[in-house]
């Protein structure tokens, strides 16, 4: 077999796993985004209010409570050199220990919801079951797709889509449940998904209780940096929201809520990408790993970059057709969001350098300069620019974390981007989101739309035909 050949097969892999993972994934995605029209028909404001921080909480302790350890189960089943029995074992047991010791956290807890959160005191048992149930299916997932079974990954993530639409029928629309039932279809359909892949996924094969199936220090000491990482990234991507409503009102919260829809189809889009793309980055051969990451990152950023000018296009139509009269304003802060969703995927994809090395103490760091960027940028900016300027310090502090990684990832995989082009794609953006909010017609958006699409179809040309697998020898 050829070089060429070998690398048309990693590029079709990529590009598969992408596909079949996508399916998966997507529906998920989309689930989220229809039951927002749906939770508004069912639920009063203040329970959909409730319910939305109680997500917000869970997600705050999910990597403390969990150690961090979901994010192992992938990195160390990916690993040929790494017994999967040990990994799963030891994953398993290191999420039990750290949810009974969460409940140490339980004081701390509930003072949090009654400064912070007021409104879910009375839900935190619902939480820790939460907590619990998400754990156990991050992991179980996660090895799955570290086991490279796709297909079964992808199943799981539409039977689980499809219980969580049926439980969330049942105990909102007809038996009225509220908060309860809100976070109950969620548990549910968790713990269905838990026993799916456990049973169908044959993965009592790789669950052991000996001492000899444990191997606690190496997967600590990878995903220990990763619970304040994941912490760091919490407070860069919600802390905004608390900022707004603390500095000027829950009623411009609502607005910023709803510009956050549209934006978000990035991360969505972009997020279906990096589960395939983790796996091939991570099993990818040492050589030939600064042409593969330079050739997907081009067709990638590309491909982001172009989303997002259409996004910035449509945003005062978007918000025209899903949102009521009262949010029409919110159309304003979607051009700077779609700046900073672009930003944040080009951050996953340099920490997927990190994954690749186990360097999680320096995903840790970067994101910590991030997040503290962020919020003295909202606290800055808010005040002269309103929810605009949490939208710009969010944006900004995005960038700030993409030039360090650049920085910081080229002593363990150094490969070539074209900055002038990053820079150029972004003066563009810059140049629709001011042109967009100062009014200007329509038409020299469009322009510049298809200005991006010009000078991105020459350098991404060559990397999308690999992808795809249908390059011709000696092209």
């Amino acid at each position: 077999m050829t070089n060429q050949t070998i690398t048309t097969d990693k590029y079709k892999k990529l590009t598969t796993n992408t596909l079949i993972m996508g399916v998966g994934s997507f529906s998920s995605k989309l689930l989220v985004f229809f039951l927002g029209a749906f939770y508004t028909r069912v639920l009063t404001t203040s329970q959909l209010g409730t319910a939305d921080l109680i997500v917000l909480t869970a997600n705050l302790l999910f990597p403390i409570v969990s150690l961090g350890v979901s994010n192992a189960a992938l990195r160390f089943a990916l690993d040929k050199d790494w017994d999967k029995k040990k990994v799963f074992s030891t994953c398993i047991s290191l999420c039990i220990i750290g949810y009974l010791l969460s409940f140490i956290l339980f004081p701390l807890v509930n003072l949090y919801s009654v400064h912070f959160a007021p409104g879910i005191t009375n839900y935190i048992y619902l939480i820790y079951i939460f907590i619990l149930t998400s754990s156990l299916r991050n992991i179980l997932s996660n090895f799955t797709r570290g086991l490279e079974k796709v297909k079964l990954y992808a199943i799981d993530g539409v039977i689980c889509t499809a219980v969580t639409i049926a439980l969330t029928l049942l105990f909102l629309y007809f038996f009225k449940f509220g908060v309860e039932g809100y976070c109950l279809a969620i548990i549910l359909a968790d713990s269905f998904s838990i026993l799916f892949l456990f049973l169908v996924g044959k993965l009592h094969r790789f669950l052991s209780l000996r001492l000899k199936s444990f191997d606690f220090k190496p997967i600590l000491k990878y995903s220990i940096p990763l619970v304040p990482t994941m912490i760091f990234w919490w407070i860069t991507t919600v802390s905004d929201r608390y900022i707004v409503t603390a500095m000027i009102g829950s009623a411009a919260n609502g607005l910023y809520a709803i510009s956050q829809k549209l934006p978000t189809i990035i991360v969505v889009i972009s997020g279906i990408f990096m589960d395939a793309w983790n796996i091939s980055a991570v099993t990818s051969k040492i050589e030939e790993r600064k042409d593969f990451f330079k050739n997907i990152f081009s067709a990638y950023s590309s491909l982001m970059i172009l989303i997002g000018s259409c996004v910035i296009l449509f945003s005062r139509l978007f918000i025209k057709i899903y949102a009521s009269a009262s949010f029409q304003g919110a159309w304003e802060f979607i051009p700077f969001l779609t700046l900073a969703m672009i930003f944040q995927c080009f951050d996953s994809f340099y920490g997927t350098v990190y994954v690749v090395e186990k360097k999680s103490m320096n995903a840790m760091w970067t994101l910590l300069v991030g997040a503290v960027v962020n919020v003295i940028l909202c606290l800055l900016l808010i005040p002269y620019f309103g929810p605009n300027g949490a939208a710009m310090g969010t944006f900004i502090s995005y960038v700030v974390v993409f030039v360090i990684r650049v920085w910081d990832t080229k002593k363990y995989i150094n490969f070539e981007i074209n900055y002038w082009l990053i820079s150029i794609n972004t003066a563009i953006l810059l140049a629709q989101t001011s042109l967009l909010l100062l009014h200007f017609s329509i038409y020299y958006n469009i322009i510049l739309v298809l200005i991006l699409a010009i000078i991105n179809y020459k350098s991404a040309k060559k990397q999308v035909t690999l992808i795809l697998g249908k390059f011709r020898k000696g092209r």
